[in-house]
């Protein structure tokens, strides 16, 4: 935990205070110090260990309350652990959140019960300085103790480009499938500014091609924390003692969305319809949490609206899905109000990273939705290739051709075929032919051509009839 990310009051007190994204200084700086031992930021669900093993290191600690904006929902899940406990697995009811396994069961059932949980999220200060102000004083509810920290297993990357990782994906479910297998195969284990380790690759480019009805389960968010952070990215108005909201950085100062829906109607040709959340004079030094998110263009292709996005940091199990969700909602918008359909939305994310306590719920994440799922055909944008086997120019000559279409299926100029008749070298010669064409965009079409094209030279040696898409008859 960052040195000023809590403020620490009269360490024998019973309260300690949680403000979530509230800036904790500004808030304690208005309480009665001897009433509260300390003051803290939580910005994310793994806090919630911590806040468990603070208490048991301190057992006179009997009040938690919770104040302030809460941008990630750690607030519910904290009020339905006071509310509803946890099963027998140490997840939290009616939440996806599960306790470190080094904690056991009892011990949180003992802080439940003895304990007690404020809800103060959404009040002003001054309620929250009646109430600490309130509190009686009691003695500890058990002997201090520490919990063994957790055995998170090492996760090797394997060997790939350095920077500059592609993903097209149909929808945002299944993008973030992708880029999380990308940063936990290929991710380069760094150490961070938040005492823990992360996995991270550089500039990963994910294409989002379109919708999907609802946000599946296995997502880290749902559309209760969609409803909630829609605001947070459209309008300018942001919680008391948080510093900037998405929104507030793109629409404050000057309304920068609402200037590029202006500019795209005029001049939907435009390349300076741009929003920009960086502020060099706040955020290079002085700012300690700046934006992740720091630009986002509009272009118009092929009648539709696009959407590029930069991200200089990204958590891409917890941050990226919900990001990606909201902007996809904040690109709709601008297409209703500029008159044309949503297109695609890209997103590069140049520091793409997930924290060592997420290494291993992305496991199995990956293990249950992603590596043993079922294959999808997506078709090649770039076009696809009918092939066939027709006469050389010598007699007793057979030739493998390619005739390229458009995705509708128009004829185009592309034309492949070998000169050379030795198999081997045939095969050889199409492959070159075709990695140089640039006509191929993904690569379960290329493993498609390699299968077809296999297919095509065995029939020409066996002197069978080829199909393309049938099987050989022998």
């Amino acid at each position: 935990m960052a040195a000023d990310s809590f403020i620490v009051g009269d360490m024998q007190a019973n309260t300690a205070i949680c403000t979530l994204w509230t800036l904790a200084k500004p808030i304690a700086e208005r309480l009665p110090k001897e009433k509260f031992a300390i003051c803290a930021n939580l910005y994310s669900m793994d806090g919630i260990n911590t806040i468990v093993r603070g208490i048991y290191s301190n057992p006179h600690w009997r009040y938690l309350v919770v104040f302030g904006s809460d941008m990630t929902h750690t607030g519910d899940v904290i009020k339905s652990f006071f509310e509803q406990g946890v099963d027998a697995q140490g997840k939290v009811v009616g939440t996806n959140f599960s306790f470190q396994k080094e904690i056991p069961v009892h011990d949180l059932d003992v802080l439940r019960k003895h304990v007690r949980f404020f809800d103060l999220r959404g009040k002003p200060v001054d309620e929250l300085s009646k109430t600490i102000a309130s509190l009686e004083q009691l003695p500890p509810f058990a002997a201090a103790k520490e919990f063994p920290e957790p055995k998170l297993e090492e996760f090797p990357m394997h060997d790939s480009e350095k920077v500059g990782f592609l993903v097209r994906a149909s929808t945002i479910s299944q993008g973030w499938l992708k880029v999380l297998d990308h940063v936990m195969k290929f991710g380069e284990e760094k150490p961070t500014e938040h005492e823990t380790k992360m996995k991270e690759c550089i500039d990963i480019v994910a294409v989002i091609e379109g919708d999907e009805p609802s946000i599946p389960p296995f997502m880290p968010c749902d559309a209760n924390a969609l409803k909630d952070y829609i605001p947070k990215l459209t309008s300018h108005e942001k919680p008391e003692n948080v510093v900037y909201t998405y929104g507030s950085r793109l629409r404050e100062r000057i309304d920068q969305v609402q200037n590029a829906i202006d500019y795209l109607k005029e001049v939907p040709y435009t390349r300076r319809a741009i929003a920009v959340t960086w502020r060099l004079d706040e955020d290079q030094k002085q700012n300690k949490n700046p934006p992740c998110l720091t630009q986002i263009v509009w272009s118009v292709s092929h009648g539709k609206l696009h959407q590029t996005c930069s991200f200089r940091s990204h958590d891409m199990y917890e941050g990226w899905p919900l990001n990606m969700y909201g902007l996809r909602e904040l690109q709709q918008m601008m297409a209703r109000e500029v008159g044309l359909p949503a297109g695609q939305m890209v997103c590069l994310s140049v520091s793409a990273h997930v924290y060592q306590p997420r290494w291993e719920e992305a496991k199995e994440v990956l293990k249950k939705h992603y590596l043993a799922g079922n294959y999808r055909f997506s078709p090649d944008p770039r076009g696809n290739f009918v092939i066939s086997i027709v006469p050389g120019v010598k007699e007793g000559e057979k030739l493998i051709l390619l005739q390229h279409f458009t995705p509708d299926g128009k004829k185009t100029p592309f034309i492949f075929h070998n000169t050379k008749m030795d198999e081997k070298q045939l095969l050889e010669e199409l492959f070159t032919q075709l990695a140089h064409s640039n006509l191929i965009s993904r690569i379960d079409h290329a493993f498609y051509l390699g299968q077809e094209l296999q297919r095509a030279a065995i029939c020409i040696r066996m002197n069978k009839e080829y199909v393309q898409d049938q099987p050989l008859k022998w």
